[in-house]
């Protein structure tokens, strides 16, 4: 894997200003400005810096190609023990003073113009080869499954059971993780939270809101729920907890 290079924000802090190469449009407006949690620590000074040896991009003969973010948490190793999901993992790593034991995984991103490339499977090794550099006992991932916005109004409870004929995940990114030895532990049913103004969703949607109700929009995983006369929308995104074994 010559051709690879893993480079760290702590090895060159100005790659940050590069990052949307990668990471542009890669999730719905609504979900990243939405979410306080991650407007509030999904930032330069913050995740980028404070944790800056668990962000790193990937390059492939000096491309950029991907992008792979982890927080260090401590996780006792049980169910009950996990984070409420993406926004829990980064209250706990900047708000917890135990020792942490667990890289928890937040987010790839395999840039536009590489996806369909078989990439991801790579960041997820690079990952898993950062975890036990920095000494860590496990690699949790809070995974947001990236065919279930087509399926929104089923749970995914039901989702995660969904199988290909020859008995591997349904969805292609669980799937990835499952190939590379990853097995689920349970549901995040609201890993982030978006809460904003009708006004602002109307914004970032291009879609109006009439009444009150739920309604299904491009990108979401379940419905968003509109209270008209609250003047708030609100959407939970659920994702899905999975271990790899390290």
């Amino acid at each position: 894997m010559k051709e690879w290079k893993r480079v760290s924000l702590a090895e060159d802090p100005e790659l940050y200003d590069r990052l949307d190469e990668v990471n542009d449009h890669a999730f719905p407006s609504y979900l990243i400005q939405g979410d306080q949690t991650n407007a509030l620590y999904w930032t330069k000074d913050k995740l980028f810096t404070i944790f800056a040896p668990y962000q790193f991009v990937l390059f492939r003969n000096r491309q950029m190609v991907a992008t792979g973010n982890a927080v260090p948490i401590f996780w006792d190793g049980t169910r009950e023990g996990l984070p409420e999901g993406y926004d829990g993992a980064l209250k706990r790593a900047f708000k917890e003073d135990r020792k942490p034991n667990t890289l928890c995984a937040i987010s790839v991103v395999v840039a536009p113009s590489f996806r369909g490339m078989g990439i991801s499977p790579i960041v997820l090794h690079h990952m898993r080869e950062n975890a036990i550099n920095h000494g860590f006992d496990e690699l949790i991932v809070s995974v947001r499954p990236n065919q279930k916005h087509r399926y929104p109004l089923i749970p995914m409870e039901d989702y995660i059971r969904w199988v290909q004929p020859n008995g591997s995940p349904f969805d292609p990114w669980i799937r990835v993780h499952w190939r590379l030895g990853a097995r689920i532990l349970q549901i995040a049913p609201a890993s982030m939270i978006s809460k904003a103004p009708v006004k602002q969703w109307e914004e970032w949607t291009d879609l109006k809101f009439p009444q009150s109700g739920n309604y299904t929009l491009p990108g979401a995983l379940q419905p968003v729920e509109a209270r008209i006369e609250e003047d708030v929308i609100l959407y939970e995104d659920p994702n899905v907890w999975m271990r790899h074994s390290i």
